[in-house]
């Protein structure tokens, strides 16, 4: 019997030491769980935060994307109006060409006109009339 209740004492030595270690390890898995919370808290709010700057830069993508976009229709626009001065200078280009060839034909009738006026002043001047 005294076998039995010196195992029986050891044992509950045994158990109480278990316990004991059990204790002070549970405190310890206690704040590293509570480390871990925290740096989970962390990381969900960091995600949070990326989330936020992520639709941002979508939102800004869609705005610059709208703007080249609004740049590419102007500049569409803008080639057809310079289609059109191009188009316009030609057709003033030629209204000139034909003018300097109006002109170059007046010219030519005034010298002929110039040169009929004086054969008609040398026919003319060969009449004496008398008084």
């Amino acid at each position: 019997m005294r076998a039995l209740a010196l195992r029986t004492a050891e044992a509950t030595k045994d158990i109480n030491d278990l316990i004991q270690n059990m204790q002070a390890n549970l405190g310890e898995i206690v704040e590293l769980m509570d480390s871990g919370v925290k740096q989970v808290s962390q990381g969900v709010e960091l995600s949070n935060e990326a989330g936020k700057t992520l639709e941002d830069i979508v939102s800004h993508s869609q705005l610059v994307a709208q703007t080249i976009q609004g740049i590419a229709n102007e500049a569409a626009e803008q080639s057809k109006i310079t289609g059109s001065i191009s188009t316009a200078v030609e057709e003033v280009a030629n209204i000139a060409k034909e003018n300097v060839n109006s002109v170059q034909q007046v010219v030519s009738f005034s010298e002929d006109l110039h040169n009929q006026a004086d054969a008609l002043k040398v026919v003319v001047g060969e009449f004496t009339l008398e008084n």
